[in-house]
């Protein structure tokens, strides 16, 4: 995708297609080499019959209104589900702040010159271990702080190695994470004792090419479940990593030009959500039961696609689908596969939590990021099965309110060669 953005002023153009143990896991999977799947016919669009709209809240905006600049990077739930931590730069640092579920005004719990990112609740409700560099020279610490706020505690101190995307084990005594040490263009996978705050490095990954990333807990405590990801994103595949012995096992053996990820584990350990490029070369979900080794592959798409969260129930999927410029999730029933839209309005839709689920401990609610020509980013705490959204940020000025802005639409047209080309198209 290319963007043109002159905000609120925008033309987005859309391409018209969008130590290791032996092999254990799944068949292999194919060699994604087949012809990706046809963007569907579309009607060309007459320019003639694009025209500015006639709204009568429309004025101009104000430059120094535009600057603000004041932006979420992501959310999580706290373990009970009552609060919802934001990481946001409301101080002018991206700091982290605590509102709470059901809706208040946002309390600072931490404060930096700092970045802060990854943000992990403990278990136990208590503290949030988060991520900090020093400087802006990205090597992070991991760092904690008392959910309810007080002194922020180093958990590592390591000039010379990143930690990252931390992950609490169930019973929170141990935090899995990514590392990355200084020169090395590899990151890999280690475990922390919470209570020691001993670090274990599991993986050594003897290549320059490919990069470790933690997805996520298996549900029994003993291993991790990652990603192996060449640095190209040409080639990846799944592995489970053994904590005992640091073993590590590749569930979806690689072959050439092939890409499979895993985004999460269902909560009896026997499913991993997947995306890969099998068989038509584009991205699509799916589901790999760890039981059969067999793959389940929701409805073939001409457009790009990736699962996200499972809920803690077990019973639903979140995936992202990009549908001719634009991106929308949706709930997949897991035993059926069955697709329903979360209907929000036009425009860019994600997960907003960055390594967490997206769904509420109780399963009935997820926490999505929103943005579209007419909508500053903000973060939304949604119901996916009734569409009710209630705001959790509202950090842009009441000038950018929708109302008061122009809207997009997707219009199409053909290029040199003919194909289909489509794109975002804001008229003031």
């Amino acid at each position: 995708m290319k963007s043109l953005c002159l905000w609120p002023l925008a033309i987005t153009l859309v391409s018209g297609i969008a130590s290791v143990a032996s092999a254990q896991g799944a068949p292999p999977l194919s060699k994604a080499n087949a012809a990706p799947i046809a963007t569907p016919a579309r009607p060309v669009t007459d320019p003639r019959s694009l025209v500015s709209p006639v709204n009568p809240n429309a004025k101009p905006l104000l430059l120094s209104d535009l600057q603000v600049n004041k932006f979420a990077r992501s959310a999580v739930w706290s373990a009970d589900g009552k609060s919802i931590f934001v990481l946001n730069n409301l101080s002018g640092r991206y700091n982290i702040w605590r509102t709470s579920a059901d809706g208040s005004w946002p309390v600072q719990i931490t404060q930096s010159n700092e970045v802060q990112a990854d943000m992990a609740p403990s278990p136990d409700g208590r503290s949030l271990v988060f991520a900090e560099d020093k400087g802006g020279n990205e090597y992070y610490d991991l760092m904690a702080v008392p959910t309810a706020g007080g002194a922020v505690e180093r958990l590592t101190n390591t000039p010379d190695i990143a930690e990252f995307g931390p992950q609490f084990s169930a019973d929170g005594k141990t935090i899995a994470l990514n590392m990355r040490r200084k020169g090395s263009s590899s990151s890999n996978i280690a475990v922390m004792d919470v209570t020691t705050r001993t670090v274990r490095e599991l993986t050594r990954e003897p290549s320059r090419e490919f990069n470790w990333d933690v997805v996520r807990w298996a549900p029994d405590g003993k291993s991790i479940i990652a990603n192996r990801v060449n640095s190209l994103r040409t080639r990846s595949s799944v592995w489970r990593i053994s904590l005992p012995d640091g073993k590590a096992a590749e569930l979806t053996p690689l072959t050439d030009n092939a890409l499979v990820t895993a985004s999460d584990i269902s909560p009896d350990g026997n499913m991993l959500a997947i995306t890969s490029n099998k068989d038509s070369g584009q991205p699509h979900a799916g589901l790999l039961d760890l039981t059969s080794k067999t793959y389940r592959w929701l409805m073939a798409t001409p457009w790009e696609q990736s699962s996200g969260s499972i809920s803690p129930d077990g019973k639903t999927l979140l995936i992202s689908n990009g549908v001719n410029g634009r991106t929308a999730l949706s709930m997949v029933a897991l035993a059926t596969l069955d697709e329903t839209p979360i209907v929000f309005s036009p425009g860019v839709d994600s997960e907003a939590a960055n390594i967490e689920r997206a769904f509420s401990p109780n399963s009935q609610q997820i926490l999505m990021y929103h943005s579209g020509a007419d909508t500053p980013p903000e973060i939304y705490r949604v119901n996916p099965w009734t569409g009710a959204s209630h705001p959790v940020t509202q950090l842009s000025m009441a000038s950018l309110a929708p109302a008061n802005l122009a809207k997009s639409q997707v219009v199409t047209f053909r290029s040199f060669d003919g194909t289909l080309i489509s794109a975002v198209v804001t008229m003031p």
